[in-house]
């Protein structure tokens, strides 16, 4: 979890490899990563169901604005487990 002034990002177990930056008075968001996935975007719910979040005005809150990471499993990542399953050709 990562606190910026008036906002909060919850990586779900992703990292943070570039701190956000304010630009022209819009927060920049970073791109998280995580291990075997794909980042799919910032949310104002840990369920997903808003919009994708993709800026902020960051003078048009006052309160703090929570953020929650998306992220999906990279394909590629599944295919090499399945790969790695052993077959019996006796079955």
């Amino acid at each position: 979890m990562y606190i910026c002034r008036k906002v909060k990002f919850n990586l779900n177990d992703g990292l943070l490899e570039t701190l956000p930056s304010v630009n022209d008075g819009k927060l920049v968001l970073p791109n998280p990563t995580k291990e075997n996935s794909n980042f799919q975007g910032w949310y104002k719910n840990a369920s997903f169901i808003s919009e994708e979040i993709t800026e902020i005005d960051f003078n048009s809150f006052d309160k703090q604005l929570n953020l929650y990471a998306k992220f999906t499993v990279d394909p590629n990542y599944v295919m090499d487990l399945i790969d790695q399953i052993p077959v019996n050709p006796m079955i």
